[in-house]
């Protein structure tokens, strides 16, 4: 009997480890994986299958983030910044690289682009909400850009939807979100990132409660356009890569590289936040690269999100 019992026992451990043993075995194979993507669109890149990927593109992140590292201490001795948070994904083999990822940050203007998805999901519907007016008027926010949109709308004239959208998206101009936002309704905004599981603005929420990787997947949902349909997703990244803010993440790549971005600037008395996020489409190896900051002089700031651009495009050029 106690034979038996001893046979049982022994059986049912070595199959716990062979059970555990495999376990470990799939979650690593879960994290080596590439991704196969639908071409034929211009900024999207639908998620069609996934494989086992070169172990070889870890090693570089790694060396990447060696090197973003270092520079950013560099920084920070200098007193050109107190926080630097970094997030990089590539698009094309899936590896990802977070700097300070968890530091909380005010996200100001990037919050524009989830009401833009909000009214382009609307729009999947009802496509014909784009070309709708609405009269421009001044509405007092309260908010005050430093950085100053080079276009501004005209009190009276009438917008389409659409055209208030790409003003908010291009030119970041907070007069046009206003104006987007008494057509919308708040739980229409909301449900973006409730569906995302982020936490939703609002009164109560503190200034800082978004993560530079948090906001990153704003722009991994477009670029697979796992949210919005593929027109819509399109859309939205056809207008971020217009966007006239060109001192951060496009002035680390050479002109003729495409850049879907989004800038947030905010001031807390002395303290300044700069962020810029978006995708820089380099040829048959996109990538995400978000860039939060927070320091007291908007010139090392911008320095410090275009170096940060520079060091990852040539780290990824080869």
């Amino acid at each position: 009997m106690k034979s038996k019992l001893v046979i049982l026992t022994l059986f049912l451990v070595f199959f716990l480890i062979g059970f555990v043993v495999g376990d470990k075995s799939f979650s690593e194979q879960s994290e080596d994986l590439l991704e196969m993507r639908e071409t034929g669109y211009k900024y999207i890149s639908p998620l069609l299958d996934c494989q086992i990927k070169d172990s070889s593109q870890q090693k570089q992140t790694v060396l990447l983030k060696n090197k973003l590292e270092e520079y950013i201490t560099t920084q920070k001795e200098k007193q050109n910044a107190t926080h630097v948070s970094v997030y990089f994904r590539d698009l094309a083999n899936g590896p990802w690289m977070g700097i300070d990822e968890k530091e909380l940050f005010t996200p100001a203007s990037l919050l524009k682009i989830p009401i833009m998805m909000a009214v382009l999901k609307t729009a999947e519907k009802d496509p014909t909400i784009l070309s709708q007016t609405i009269i421009s008027r001044f509405i007092d926010d309260g908010v005050v850009q430093d950085v100053v949109p080079s276009k501004h709308l005209i009190e009276g004239q009438k917008y389409t939807i659409f055209e208030l959208l790409e003003r908010m998206i291009v030119y970041s101009d907070n007069q046009a979100k206003n104006l987007l936002l008494t057509n919308m309704t708040q739980e229409s905004i909301n449900r973006i990132y409730t569906d995302l599981g982020l936490d939703v603005p609002g009164v109560f929420t503190p200034d800082d409660f978004m993560t530079v990787k948090g906001y990153a997947s704003f722009f991994r949902i477009l670029y697979n356009a796992s949210y919005l349909n593929k027109e819509m997703s399109n859309k939205a990244l056809e207008l971020l890569s217009k966007a006239e803010f060109a001192k951060g993440l496009t002035a680390g790549v050479p002109k003729d590289i495409v850049v879907a971005h989004k800038f947030g600037e905010r001031t807390h008395g002395p303290e300044k936040q700069l962020h810029d996020c978006g995708i820089i489409y380099f040829p048959h190896r996109s990538y995400i690269l978000c860039v939060m900051t927070r320091g007291d002089r908007w010139e090392n700031l911008t320095s410090i999100i275009r170096t940060v651009s520079r060091i990852v495009y040539d780290e990824v050029e080869p």
